[in-house]
């Protein structure tokens, strides 16, 4: 087994399906609390999690936090709206190219993975199966386990150590948004980015390494092996 470890977000970084999210996101805050969210910068929130943002939204406009009534009310509506939207849309849900020949060529090579996302489980799954991602037998943190998202990839980074039976010095992680970047900053883990809308916010935030998918395996391999060498 290889000695580093390599965690993927799912949403725009293994499945495209960051759009349909935001407006199902904004759609579920409307249609239950007739708050707008239209064009809103997720950015400006402190936890950019499904769980995360589902507290501040609320605590911003009502005035109070969710109750875990409240949070599974709220999940609930948010999950039946993807639903809905992807058995209407039957090619919503796909892949970013390459990305599960990419996992199993990792596997097969002998490289430890984990998921680690700031979507809630079930929906997770969901868009997992239906992009048809293998990603039985791997560690998988999401906001069920946390509302923060440096959380959910510490505990990401947790359930690896256990189920690979090998704590881990070196770890990478693929993700695409801002959010990924100051998460892997602030755990000082190297981020390669991939920018499937090909819109270069990764960039200009210094991202020093980026990828619109997975399609060139050789390259992104030499990347790892990068940072596998590094000593520091």
């Amino acid at each position: 087994m290889k000695d580093i470890l390599i965690v993927f977000d799912i949403d725009g970084t293994l499945t495209q399906t960051t759009q349909i999210d935001d407006h199902c996101f904004e759609q579920t805050f409307l249609e239950l609390y007739q708050i707008s969210l239209e064009n809103n910068d997720w950015s400006k929130y402190p936890h950019v999690t499904d769980w995360g943002l589902s507290n501040s939204i609320i605590n911003e406009h009502l005035g109070y936090f969710p109750t875990r009534q409240d949070i599974g009310i709220i999940k609930e509506y948010f999950l039946q709206l993807n639903i809905q939207f992807f058995e209407k849309n039957n090619k919503a849900i796909q892949e970013v190219k390459g990305a599960n020949q990419f996992l199993q060529y990792l596997i097969k090579n002998k490289y430890p993975i984990a998921l680690a996302t700031g979507a809630w489980k079930e929906l997770a799954e969901y868009k997992l199966n239906t992009s048809n991602i293998h990603y039985k037998n791997i560690p998988f943190a999401t906001s069920n386990d946390h509302f923060s998202r440096k959380n959910i990839l510490e505990i990401a980074i947790q359930k690896s150590n256990h189920f690979y039976n090998k704590t881990f010095q070196k770890m990478i992680y693929f993700g695409d948004g801002k959010w990924d970047a100051i998460t892997c900053e602030t755990l000082n883990i190297p981020l390669i980015g991939i920018d499937v809308q090909k819109n270069d916010k990764l960039k200009k935030i210094g991202v020093p390494y980026i990828f619109n998918d997975y399609s060139n395996i050789e390259n992104i391999l030499k990347i790892i092996q990068l940072y596998e060498k590094d000593t520091r």
